[in-house]
């Protein structure tokens, strides 16, 4: 499949509801890695902004705090609502429902950012290739997106827990469209370069991430988002109460006082040209 409609399916269902409920916590997990990517970024005033899947709209505030000119674009029409109210004061920022694969662009844009949007692409190079016609000619492409899960216990670990639970279960493709689509820095430069970028760095980021500010809020969040969350979906009853409990022993020695804390790696990438 070379286009994006499973991905525009998943995000407008279930997923994208869960992802509007939960994105406080999500933000909180994410800011560590957030805060760093926007720093680098440094969108300054009157700039013209991309958010390459914005979710619902955390890192179009925060490139837009300073007075840039954001437009925050995802296929999640539930999140996008979300954004749209969080912004609602905010008339340098605005929000659309599309495929930033596939949308037409002008090239006027200083710079283009995401935090992990750019791992569900169908056809990554095409989608790379299409998102470079927003930039000017110099104009910079900065995201972060996830490096391997055994580099993230915070998704391993529960992870873990499922696999042995399915045991048949056939493995995933790591090329596929999904969060770690692109964590072979090898392959991610590639397609960059494959999509037309003449200069690409890609610099390694790990951060603490807080899952929770406890377990109750730390399982509320396996529940609705990742392995569990899939899991429960083909799973209720006895099954899915014991895979929660599972998961939740195997996340316990990770709390701390500041809340359940483990390590998170993701890259930094920059492209330009």
């Amino acid at each position: 499949m070379t286009d994006n409609s499973e991905q525009i399916e998943y995000w407008n269902g279930s997923a994208g509801e869960s992802w509007v409920e939960t994105y406080p916590v999500i933000d909180r997990l994410l800011e560590p890695l957030s805060a760093v990517a926007i720093g680098h970024a440094d969108a300054r005033s009157g700039q013209k902004v991309l958010d390459v899947g914005c979710g619902c709209g955390g890192t179009s505030l925060q490139l837009g705090q300073n007075g840039a000119l954001v437009q925050g674009v995802d296929i999640s029409a539930p999140m996008v609502a979300e954004a749209r109210r969080r912004a609602a004061q905010q008339p340098n920022i605005t929000f659309e429902v599309a495929d930033a694969s596939t949308r037409q662009y002008t090239a006027d844009h200083q710079l283009v950012f995401s935090r992990f949007g750019v791992m569900f692409f169908a056809d990554p190079v095409a989608a790379f290739a299409n998102i470079r016609t927003a930039l000017e000619a110099d104009g910079r492409l900065v995201f972060i997106c996830w490096q391997s899960p055994m580099a993230n216990p915070w998704i391993a670990i529960p992870g873990k827990v499922i696999q042995e639970l399915q045991p048949a279960a056939a493995p995933a493709d790591p090329e596929a469209p999904g969060p770690f689509s692109l964590a072979d820095e090898g392959r991610l430069s590639d397609i960059l370069g494959r999509a037309g970028f003449q200069t690409v760095l890609v610099d390694s980021l790990e951060k603490e991430l807080t899952l929770g500010a406890d377990m109750a809020e730390a399982m509320s969040f396996q529940r609705r988002i990742g392995p569990l969350s899939t899991y429960l979906a083909d799973n209720p009853g006895e099954a899915g109460e014991r895979a929660i409990s599972e998961v939740e022993q195997a996340l316990a020695p990770y709390q701390t006082e500041a809340g359940l804390r483990m390590q998170g790696a993701a890259w930094l990438v920059t492209a330009s040209g």
